[in-house]
């Protein structure tokens, strides 16, 4: 379970991002977080990978608090996949994605059989197998996110949190993410930040939606709907197709 209790957050300037914050996550499955830029989507994030520390209130893990959780420990229980990817120093891509099980490698780098099975199945999932023996520098952007989604997937753990996973990826891969998280939420919570409305209202448990650090609406698609107007500050077009909503551009409305 994952549960966030009464949070509140502060840079160094004194710029308030979240306010009495509250969440509760019980059930595996997809948990979307939308709203508009500087919202707190990604801040909220932060906080519960425990990069960042809560100004006021707590985020809990399985009843326990993540600030008294050591790193090693909470890296076995949760992934974290950010937005922007900065690598400092130049890997091949397979040892890069494999870093990703280091919790479970010899003192020789080198992890079991099973694992390297694993890791040949998210690689291919995530179509990636002609990449391994590439340097990340020679990658594009759409190819460093889907290697970085790979690393995290591999990390594994109960929880994995995504940063705008799809932002920098083409149509066609995308559709094979959602397959992916389709399959992936059954066996563990995700925390999806994006911009992606379809992605969020399509796969989604519940869609958490912030404004100006204040969650707005914590409820079913069905729900959250009613508030997109309030959540963006504007008209959001869309439709019910079938029990499915499909985006539109408001001039199309």
């Amino acid at each position: 379970m994952l549960r966030i209790n009464d949070l509140s957050f502060s840079y160094p300037n004194g710029e308030r991002i979240l306010e009495n914050v509250n969440i509760e996550i019980s059930q595996n499955g997809v948990y979307s977080i939308i709203g508009l830029n500087g919202a707190g989507k990604s801040t909220l994030l932060k906080l519960c990978a425990s990069i960042l520390r809560p100004e006021l209130g707590s985020i809990e893990l399985d009843g326990r608090d993540i600030s008294k959780i050591s790193y090693r420990e909470l890296s076995r229980v949760r992934s974290y996949l950010p937005q922007n990817v900065f690598l400092p120093v130049d890997f091949p891509v397979i040892d890069f994605i494999k870093y990703g099980a280091y919790l479970d490698m010899d003192i020789f780098s080198r992890v079991g059989k099973e694992r390297e099975a694993e890791i040949e199945k998210i690689m291919a999932e995530m179509n990636i197998l002609h990449l391994r023996k590439r340097m990340t520098s020679s990658l594009s952007a759409g190819e460093m996110q889907r290697i970085h989604i790979a690393k995290g997937l591999v990390q594994g753990g109960k929880i994995i949190l995504m940063d705008e996973p799809v932002s920098t990826i083409d149509v066609s891969f995308r559709r094979k993410f959602a397959l992916m998280l389709k399959k992936l939420r059954s066996e563990r919570i995700i925390l999806l930040v994006t911009h992606d409305l379809q992605l969020a209202f399509g796969l989604s448990e519940r869609i958490i939606s912030l404004r100006a650090g204040k969650v707005i609406s914590d409820d079913k698609p069905d729900e959250a709907i009613k508030q997109i107007n309030e959540v963006y500050g504007e008209n959001i077009g869309f439709i019910n197709h079938k029990g499915r909503y499909i985006f539109t551009d408001e001039e199309e409305m």
